[in-house]
């Protein structure tokens, strides 16, 4: 019996232990949207997925759809973000959980997460790396229409993660 495989782009929000050897992950991906999906063996030294499964990181992953979960078959790193954002990524995953339905895919969502994901740009302060991360909440909220669309905050919105930016947040004028 042959199964349909799905590669996607995935964030991984969480990591839940289950058995002696297995994990359960909570991935955002971009086709899927918000999904638990659950990877046999990782918890093996030897196993050649451990190292990519790593709550934070950008992957491509190879899944595919049982009958009550999907599990994980095969990964590879995207990008592998800087250890203060996969923090801020931690922090953020208790909002997205409660906020965004599972199953469900949400292009935009994915995309601002998955730029702060990859985000290599200015990595100086701790003033930083929480900058990034109220700029990321403050574009899903939007994205959500939990947050209002003003003039001022447009520059926030839409902008990258840019020197512009962050100067910005700072309140320095041009």
């Amino acid at each position: 019996m042959t199964y349909h495989t799905y590669n996607t782009h995935a964030i991984i929000l969480q990591c839940i232990p289950t058995d002696e050897n297995d994990n359960a992950y909570i991935l955002f991906t971009e086709q899927l949207g918000l999904i638990v999906a659950r990877a046999s063996g990782v918890r093996y030294i030897k196993s050649k997925l451990r190292p990519v499964l790593q709550t934070g990181n950008a992957i491509v992953c190879t899944l595919v759809k049982g009958k009550k979960v999907w599990r994980i078959i095969g990964a590879e790193e995207v990008c592998v973000p800087h250890i203060e954002i996969k923090k801020s990524i931690a922090r953020l995953t208790t909002f997205i959980r409660k906020t965004i339905v599972f199953d469900v895919p949400d292009i935009k969502i994915f995309q601002t997460l998955y730029n702060m994901c990859s985000y290599q740009g200015f990595i100086e302060t701790i003033y930083t790396h929480r900058t990034l991360e109220y700029m990321t909440l403050i574009r899903v909220m939007h994205h959500l229409s939990l947050w209002p669309h003003t003039q001022e905050q447009e520059l926030l919105l839409i902008a990258p993660y840019t020197q512009a930016t962050k100067e910005a947040l700072q309140g320095k004028k041009k």
